[in-house]
């Protein structure tokens, strides 16, 4: 071991700051935080005009919720962590001066404003949106892209199945009038409805509001939609029309290696949750169950719930649905709950009367058999 000394080299005060500053930096990267992900933060980081020392604050990692941005320093409770320059907000009014977007102006009243940012989004953006388009996500397992045959088994017999159905009838009506708006010679490359459906569910998670107090404006907000969700958050976001700016300042002191975390909407209901971000959390309140009038209703749906939740946990099921078990789970409780306090009749099953009949008989029987051997004795 004594011999190993001159092996060892000496690190002054800066050095070995630098060479904890490597290892931390190591322990960042996650599971999702790969070379190409730091290279496209690198050229969101560039585009925005963020300095070279700024751009070490954050980093790609994983800290259980997937890729997201950690501090690569501390930051002080009320500190500006992201200052986003209006020029670079995607806003529904700059959608609308997409020449595709344009061309549907008569409609733009009709649908949604995530449909319009959706429709430019689906036909292009010029270049100068390449690097952050570069950090979008690919959304298979939206819920926006589940096949009638899954929305079936797998929404169906949740209460909200319904009110579900609705709102993407809804965003595939949007798609539609904005098509039948466009003119016959302008259609060519026309954007899929599976394209226009997973540009939609993109906007859904990532928009904004980017509007002073007082107005309505929505948008899209490079850099800061790469912060995960969590109850409770670190950080709070705005935009202020002064500054002409979308900033993020935190809420709490945040040490280095730690992820910075948004709040998506305390109360927002899981069902929304998943709608909208494709996630559920525990700590966010459910759905309204709707309980069955019916017993033949009541059983079916515990029966099919229970059955999906054995096959999720058997981890039977599509990676899409696992943010469903937590939906499944809530509403079989509910359902079990509600199952105890029935009335003794709206419990009896057939087979419970077939085996009432079949006791019954089974007495009859006997007490005709008595009968005969005391006849016999006689």
């Amino acid at each position: 071991m004594h011999n190993l000394k001159k092996y060892i080299p000496r690190l002054n005060l800066r050095q070995a700051w630098l060479f904890m500053g490597l290892l931390m930096s190591m322990l960042y990267v996650g599971p999702n935080a790969n070379a190409d992900d730091a290279a496209a933060l690198s050229s969101l980081q560039n585009w925005l005009g963020i300095s070279q020392a700024a751009q070490a604050d954050f980093a790609f990692g994983n800290r259980g919720r997937g890729r997201g941005l950690i501090a690569g320093r501390d930051f002080a409770k009320g500190e500006e962590i992201m200052r986003i320059p209006q020029r670079y907000l995607f806003t529904v009014s700059k959608a609308k001066q997409h020449p595709k977007a344009k061309l549907v102006s008569k409609v733009w009243n009709q649908v949604h404003g995530n449909s319009i940012i959706s429709w430019a989004v689906s036909w292009g953006l010029d270049a100068f949106w390449q690097p952050y388009l570069d950090l979008m996500p690919n959304l298979d397992d939206c819920a926006l892209l589940f096949t009638q045959a899954e929305r079936e088994k797998y929404i169906k017999p949740l209460s909200f199945y319904t009110k579900y159905e609705q709102w993407r009838s809804g965003v595939v009506a949007d798609y539609h009038r904005l098509c039948a708006a466009l003119p016959a010679e302008e259609r060519e490359g026309l954007p899929t409805e599976e394209t226009f459906l997973r540009n939609r569910a993109l906007a859904a998670s990532r928009v904004f509001s980017v509007a002073a107090p007082g107005k309505s404006e929505a948008g899209l907000v490079p850099y800061v939609d790469l912060l995960n969700h969590d109850v409770p958050e670190n950080c709070t976001w705005g935009y202020n029309d002064k500054e002409k700016a979308f900033l993020v300042t935190c809420t709490k002191p945040i040490k280095a290696g730690e992820e910075v975390l948004d709040t998506y909407g305390r109360t927002k209901t899981n069902y929304k949750m998943w709608r909208n971000y494709g996630f559920t959390h525990p700590e966010h309140p459910n759905h309204t169950v709707d309980i069955p009038s019916t017993r033949q209703a009541f059983t079916k749906k515990m029966a099919d719930l229970a059955g999906l939740i054995a096959k999720a946990r058997q981890e039977q099921l599509p990676t899409k649905t696992q943010p469903l078990l937590l939906l499944w789970e809530h509403e079989h409780k509910v359902l079990a709950a509600a199952y105890k306090k029935l009335p003794l009749w709206k419990k009896i099953q057939p087979k419970h009367c077939l085996m009432l009949v079949g006791f019954l008989l089974l007495l009859v029987l006997l007490y005709w058999q008595r009968r005969q051997r005391s006849r016999k004795r006689r």
